[in-house]
């Protein structure tokens, strides 16, 4: 059966090469939660997040997807910040398959000497890694896992040991 592994975790924690390296030893579909954010224009930030009624807009494209990709038996991984609660929790309810959800953790400066090693537009900034881990840091949900100075491919691998049989007939919840 389908499921779906949800990768959150700070800015700089290395979520998406997680999340790629995850969906190319499970040969799942990857789909990120910022890309979609980008393209529909909903990643405006105000105040010091991006407000949560636009990442309920961005489950409102990522829940047909995903549902669809797992009927027809493709095991899907999304990656994101995911520091609304409800956010995560409509994500997660909307599922019609299992669910595993993993919380990346590392010092926040950690995330921001990653940060720094980025190249352009994906280079985020340190006072948007500190507001953006803050958030983040406040709430656990799934399986943490503090990677510290582990690399990507460490682990994506610690990730994969960890990841349970979807029990059949519903979404698998941690808290």
């Amino acid at each position: 059966m389908a499921h779906c592994i949800i990768i959150r975790g700070p800015a700089g924690i290395g979520k998406t090469t997680i999340a790629k390296l995850l969906a190319k030893d499970l040969d799942a579909e990857y789909i990120s939660l910022d890309d979609i954010l980008h393209e529909k224009d909903l990643d405006h930030v105000e105040g010091i997040c991006i407000k949560e009624e636009n990442f309920l807009r961005v489950n409102d494209v990522v829940i047909p997807k995903m549902n669809a990709l797992m009927r027809k038996g493709k095991n899907v991984i999304l990656d994101g910040n995911f520091y609304h609660k409800n956010h995560l929790k409509e994500l997660i309810r909307a599922s019609e398959f299992p669910v595993q959800v993993f919380t990346l953790k590392a010092k926040v400066d950690d995330c921001i000497s990653r940060d720094s090693a980025r190249t352009g537009e994906d280079k985020i900034g340190e006072k948007n890694i500190r507001q953006v881990h803050a958030l983040v840091s406040k709430w656990d949900y799934g399986t943490a896992i503090d990677i510290g100075k582990k690399s990507a491919k460490e682990t994506a691998a610690e990730i994969l040991r960890k990841l349970r049989t979807p029990a059949r007939g519903g979404a698998a919840q941690a808290s």
